[in-house]
């Protein structure tokens, strides 16, 4: 959609619907957070790799091939929280609820 399209869409007061915007592979923020929280709930804690976790959670067809792109591209990320002191401190505790 070209940018003066939403700015007479706005003047006229047209409300915009995401069908109308020419985005097919469009995905919401809150798609991605699940996604990525998803992921996050296989992690073992002990020996978790990001690219194993997103191939396991493809075989079984808890993601499809959006899915997989969406969390690659978060890949640096979740391996950011694998290294951090949080991760850390998770992984020695006695509990995990």
């Amino acid at each position: 959609m070209a940018v003066t399209k939403l700015q007479k869409s706005k003047e006229d007061n047209v409300h915009l619907n995401l069908d109308d915007l020419d985005m097919p592979n469009f995905i919401s923020a809150t798609s991605k957070g699940t996604l990525v929280h998803l992921l996050l709930s296989y992690l073992n804690f002990k020996d978790d790799n990001v690219i194993d976790l997103i191939n396991q959670l493809y075989d079984e067809n808890l993601i499809n091939d959006d899915g997989k792109t969406i969390l690659e591209n978060y890949q640096d990320k979740i391996q950011g929280f694998i290294e951090s002191d949080c991760y850390r401190m998770i992984s020695q505790a006695d509990y995990i609820y």
